[in-house]
Order: structure tokens, then sequence, then C-alpha cells
């Protein structure tokens, strides 16, 4: 047999299982190359839209106004306090927004490969690692400014925190499981129930194996995330009090059952087919990674620790989700982006333990990675090139003229309140004279509102939140340019018009 070379041990490993290592390191390596490569993107050409330009505001405004704003919203301050605030005072454009998240998804799919590899191997975790680098919710909420891609992250650190504590049994390591707990609480308030999943199965494991000492200081780390949690609670009633999700809408069978399919096709459009396809084959993974896992949780104590969270952390999630919402509907996906590198992790062990099965299973596994994995390119590519956001700093370009003493901008819209009108103020200039109106640029009001324009005024930028094909005849002013900006909007499209209209009359 070939041998390679000399281990610190004195020992000389088989030139085979050199070969491999090599191999694995290149493919781990073209997997982050990918990763990174899709998450900066063109990752500062989209306009900031409505919740990143929220985020923005909590993260630049006074510490008393800030906190106002918070309170008054649906998630904690983490994000936007301790993330946004220090790094937008070096720079606030788009690219630098959305940077950390790209951070935050890189290093999460790095803590995915080595926890994969932990419970499978080597390949479980270059698998794990792919799957994470290109589903497309997780590079989709890794290239927003928003607090997804963090939320995955100090979730997939907090559970490996947890399996390294229990393996260690070290203050240390049960300091880090407190202090990452906490951070996803202050996060995201969905990570409350992955914790509670995590710590109830972590409970039961811990009681079936024996009160320890372990035990104990697994019991006060547990307490201590609590502990660290208290003084945002009452903030955290008010803001339930004011029923912030009062938006979200009860989900049908059939809509609970496709959220995971979103996993891997984020808010593109998608097919009956597509539905099928990903779902037989989410379904033909979860159930050969399940029985592998189950099979092997009695062989090492650690091991089934390891593997028992990781589980509970999909599965719990989702089932304490359903039913909380059974009473007050909660549930959108990009709550679920917390347990994102968990689901990799569950269905890299299902494609990598098929690997040892019989050849049936083996095929059956390896075809439904490979559908899979398809799958989530295609809905890849629309994810990282498409403008998926309100293009608001391109239209409010065309806005500047000449003298603002004699111009004035028609905000055209169905309501004024209505949350895509925060980007054309965002990028507009402050002092730009506007004049917003209910409705279209077909309906009555909009001619009422021109005619009512002093005469003084010259030009007049229309500006509606959909296409304009043309405008009205109009007394005083005639269209002299059109411009519109396409983009999709999730899975629907969203046009802004910009009709330049100049006076004719005397």
């Amino acid at each position: 047999m070939n041998t390679g070379p000399i281990t610190d041990t004195g020992e000389t490993r088989p030139a085979d299982e050199d070969r491999d290592d090599r191999r694995g390191a290149i493919a781990l390596g073209a997997v982050f190359v990918v990763a990174l490569a899709t998450r900066l993107h063109r990752l500062g050409e989209d306009s900031l839209w409505d919740n990143e330009i929220l985020s923005h505001a909590r993260a630049t405004a006074d510490l008393g106004d800030a906190y106002d704003l918070i309170r008054e919203g649906t998630h904690p301050p983490g994000y936007s306090q301790v993330i946004l605030r220090p790094w937008l005072a070096i720079g606030d454009s788009e690219l630098m927004q959305r940077l950390p998240s790209v951070v935050f998804g890189f290093v999460a799919i790095a803590i995915t490969a080595a926890l994969a590899t932990r419970l499978a191997g080597r390949w479980a975790g270059i698998a794990a690692a792919g799957l994470s680098a290109v589903m497309p919710l997780h590079l989709y909420y890794s290239r927003e400014g928003r607090m997804y891609a963090l939320l995955a992250l100090v979730l997939i650190a907090w559970i490996a925190a947890l399996i390294r504590a229990h393996e260690r049994d070290t203050w240390s390591w049960w300091a880090a499981y407190t202090a990452l707990g906490a951070a996803a609480l202050y996060t995201h308030y969905y990570a409350g129930f992955t914790v509670l999943s995590v710590v109830a199965v972590t409970a039961a494991f811990e009681y079936r194996s024996g009160l320890s000492d372990r035990t104990k200081r697994w019991a006060l780390a547990t307490g201590g995330i609590g502990i660290a949690f208290l003084p945002w609670l009452p903030t955290f009633r008010y803001q339930l009090s004011n029923d912030p999700v009062s938006h979200l809408q009860a989900l049908s069978a059939r809509e609970l059952a496709e959220l995971p399919i979103q996993f891997f096709t984020a808010f593109a459009n998608r097919s009956n087919l597509d539905n099928l396809v990903i779902g037989a084959a989410l379904m033909v993974l979860f159930v050969i990674a399940l029985r592998a896992l189950w099979s092997g949780r009695t062989t090492d104590a650690d091991q089934g620790l390891a593997a028992s969270v990781v589980v509970a952390a999909v599965v719990g999630t989702f089932a304490l989700s359903v039913l909380v919402s059974l009473f007050r509907p909660l549930i959108f996906v990009r709550y679920f982006a917390g347990i994102l590198p968990m689901t990799a992790i569950v269905l890299a062990v299902g494609v990598s333990r098929s690997r040892i099965s019989d050849a049936r299973t083996r095929w059956v596994a390896l075809g439904a990675f490979g559908l899979l994995l398809l799958a989530r390119l295609g809905h890849a590519v629309p994810t990282i090139d498409d403008t998926w956001r309100p293009d608001w700093r391109a239209a409010t370009d065309q806005l500047e003229t000449a003298s603002a003493d004699d111009s004035v901008t028609l905000l055209v819209g169905p309501d004024s309140g209505d949350f895509r009108v925060s980007g054309f103020w965002y990028y507009a200039d402050p002092d730009l004279p506007v004049i917003e109106v209910t409705g279209q640029v077909t309906d009555p009001v909009f001619t009422d509102a021109v005619d009512q324009l002093d005469a003084d005024i010259a030009t007049v930028w229309v500006v509606q939140y959909e296409l304009i094909d043309r405008v009205p005849e109009l007394d005083d002013f005639e269209p002299v340019s059109f411009q519109r900006f396409d983009s999709r909007f999730f899975t629907g499209s969203y046009r802004i018009s910009v009709v330049e209209l100049d006076r004719t009359a005397s």
C-alpha cells in the first residue's frame, strides 16, 4: 500500500487518505470562494428598501430616538445598535450597510461546515457548506442590510458552543454558550423558538444521561440567557401589546408545507414542478438523515447530543412557530433564516450517511441531493443578478432641476403611508417640493392637483408607483420625457415611473 507523509506521532498515513484530505481542502476552498463571490456580486447596486432604511434610521438616530423607534417596532436592538451603529459611522452607503451581512453569512457557512464534519465527516461538512453557499434564502439575506444573516450566525455558533461546552465542560465554554444565546434573543425574537427547542432536548438528554455537575453548569448557563434578556423584557411585552405582526395572515396547510421549499427558492417565481421536485428531495434527505442520526445516537454521548440539538433546532423551531401561530399568525419565511445552517447540516448528513447504506438508499439520496442542488442553483442566479428592490435611488436622480423654485414633484400612489413610499423619502432631496396625490395619474384627483399649481411652476415631475403609459391631456402642461425603473419585489414585479411635464401656456 502506498504511504503518505509521517504524522506528528511518527506513524505514516496512507497516500489515499492524504489525497482525500487534499481533495477535501480544495473542494471546501472552492465552496468558500463561491460563497463569498455570490454574496459580493453587485452588492451595492440596488437601492436600500423600506426595511433596510428602517434599520439605517435606528442605527443613525440619537440613542433616545433610536430606543423609541425600536420600541414602536417589531425587533430587538442587537443588530441596529451593536452592529450597524458603529459600522455606519465609517460609511453609510448601500454597500457599507450590506457588507456586515456578507461577513455574517460567510462565517456561518464556515461554522456549518465544521459542525457537519463533527457529525458525519469531512464530505458532510463540504456538502453542508455547499448547500449553504447557494441556498437562495441564505444567499438573499447575506446580501441585505438586515439582521437575518446575523441571526443565522449567532444561532449556529450558539449550538456549536453548546456542543463544545458539553464535551469540555469548562466555564469558558459555558460562558460562550450563555453570551451567544442572549445575543440570539437580542438579534431576533424568533430565536426564542430555537432556544426553547434546543434547551428542551438538552434537558431531556441530561436527565437520561444522569444528573451531574455538568448538568448544574448547563442549567446555570441556560438561566444566564434568560437573565441577560430580562432588562429588555418590558419593551418586548410592550411590542407584543401593539400587535406588531397584525399584517401577517394565517397560512393554509399548503402554504405551511411550501415554507421549507422557499429556503431553496427564496422569492423567485416557482412552478408546481419546482415544488414537487424540491419537496420530494427534501423529504427523502430528511428521512435518511433522521434515520442515520437516530441509529447512531447511542454510540457516543457527545455525538448523540450534537445530532439531537441540530435536529431540534430545525424541527422544534418550525413546530413551535406553527403552534403559536394557531393563536396569533406570525409566520413569514425570512423569520426562519436562523435555522438555515442547521437545515443544511441535516440534509448533508442525509447524503453523507447514505454512502455507507445499501446501494438503493445511496442512489436515492444522491439523486435527491443532486436535484435539490440543481434547483437551488437555478434560483440562486436571479437572487443575485436581478434587481430585487424598488430603485428609488435612480428614480430620484431624475428629479434634479435647474431651479427648485419653479418645479414641483407630484408623488402619486395608492396610499402616501404605504411602506414603499419610504424609499422615495430616503433618496429624495429633503428640500424638494413634494405634493402627495392619492390615486393614479388617470384619476381626476391628479388633474385637479395639476390645475391647482401656482402659475410660476414651470416643471412638474410626476412619480408614480406603477407604469405610466400616458398622462391625461392637461391645459397648461405637456409631457416631455418618460422614465421607467423596473425591479422585482419578492415574487412580483415593481415599477416606478417618472414623467417630466413642462408648462406650455403663457
